[in-house]
């Protein structure tokens, strides 16, 4: 793959960044190492970032599914080197993946699904025997639903749907470096916006971002429009995975080891399948 070709997909939000940085930092910190020629997969990969991220791994596959066929559109118009299909993971016949994957992400995507069981049993039956999972997502009051009151309650929910060393860690909040960065990007953004004619349309409701109203979104209308400015996307996506390096040198979250009670906080989960 060119140096062109490699960076040249959808430019993303900060946030997305942390996500993808977050949920492979859980790996190291569990003890689980990336072996070369792992299978991944991202369970509704939005606008593809992590896919992309992970390339640095040398993987044998990478493949992004989400929900949304205009998002998986928009990716597959910048030809990108991982794979993404239109898969809604509790609804749709996922046979054709079964056992295929070594690692499994999801950011954000738990808290929206109508059956979060059946979610959870379906990742487990993608992994391969000895395959992990590292999944994150937002258990607040008032944001989506599926909400827990503590670790136990989900743990009891993943070693139910197969899963063995099960651990769930609440997060008090960004790292440090991240934030600095943050604040830069926010700046950056509006700027951006200004210059490309976006105007920042919020997502209001408690469901998934999707199809029509995911056109009405700021980020698929940016993208839409970047999309044409291929240097322009290339640089962006350099520059931050020159910001990622940086960064990476703290931890992208801090553990909240003080309040075993995880009602209202972000979770980052890690659990793995049993060989």
């Amino acid at each position: 793959m060119g140096f062109l070709t490699k960076f040249y997909y959808p430019p993303v939000h900060f946030f997305t960044l942390w996500f993808s940085e977050s949920m492979i930092y859980n790996l190291k910190d569990n003890g689980y190492v990336v072996a070369k020629g792992s299978s991944i997969l991202d369970v509704g990969c939005g606008l593809g970032y992590h896919c992309q991220n992970m390339l640095k791994f040398d993987l044998k596959e990478s493949m992004g599914v989400d929900i949304s066929k205009e998002t998986i559109e928009l990716i597959g118009s910048f030809n990108t080197k991982p794979v993404f299909r239109t898969l809604d993971i509790c609804n749709d016949d996922i046979s054709e993946y079964i056992g295929k994957f070594d690692i499994i992400f999801s950011s954000d995507v738990y808290e929206h699904v109508d059956d979060p069981d059946l979610m959870l049993q379906n990742l487990h039956k993608l992994l391969k025997e000895g395959g992990v999972i590292s999944i994150t997502f937002p258990n607040w009051l008032h944001h989506g639903q599926n909400q827990f009151q503590n670790a136990d309650d989900f743990k009891a929910k993943l070693l139910s749907s197969g899963f063995s060393n099960a651990i769930v860690k609440p997060i008090e909040d960004y790292g440090f470096l991240y934030k600095i960065f943050m604040k830069l990007y926010t700046l950056a953004q509006l700027l951006s916006d200004k210059v490309l004619s976006v105007k920042r349309v919020e997502f209001q409701g408690s469901g998934m971002p999707e199809s029509d109203e995911f056109h009405e979104m700021y980020a698929y209308k940016k993208i839409s429009k970047l999309k044409k400015y291929k240097v322009l996307c290339i640089v962006i996506n350099v520059m931050y995975r020159i910001i990622a390096s940086i960064i990476n040198i703290r931890p992208p979250y801090i553990e909240d080891k003080k309040d075993p009670e995880v009602l209202g906080k972000r979770i980052i989960v890690y659990a793995q399948k049993s060989v």
